[in-house]
């Protein structure tokens, strides 16, 4: 009984700061580690980068094929590129002509 006495008092001022510790550190821990922590975060600050890179590819081939569309419109009819796009869908070349086919995929 004595020796719970000596405890008691000292058992008392050492709970608390034990406790904030344990709470700090868990909250610590979930911020760095956690679904919205700092981990989470930049990895989606990197896949942000990633597809912003990838849009201004697409927003850049979007606005050539634009391009290539307005030239082909009945009002605005540019002659080369009606030249060019029936030779490319017919076929057809001029005798003195050398044809250099282009994968159209990888623009």
């Amino acid at each position: 009984m004595i020796v719970w006495q000596e405890i008691r008092p000292r058992l008392r001022r050492v709970v608390a700061p034990v406790a904030a510790t344990l709470v700090l550190c868990y909250f610590g821990y979930h911020a760095i580690e956690g679904n919205h922590g700092l981990k989470a975060w930049l990895s989606l600050s990197a896949e942000k980068a990633k597809l912003s890179e990838e849009a201004a590819l697409v927003h850049g081939r979007r606005d050539r094929l634009e391009q290539r569309v307005s030239l082909m419109k009945p009002d605005s009819l540019d002659p080369d590129m009606l030249s060019e796009q029936a030779r490319a869908v017919l076929g057809y070349a001029h005798p003195d002509e050398v044809v250099i086919y282009e994968n159209r995929a990888s623009r």
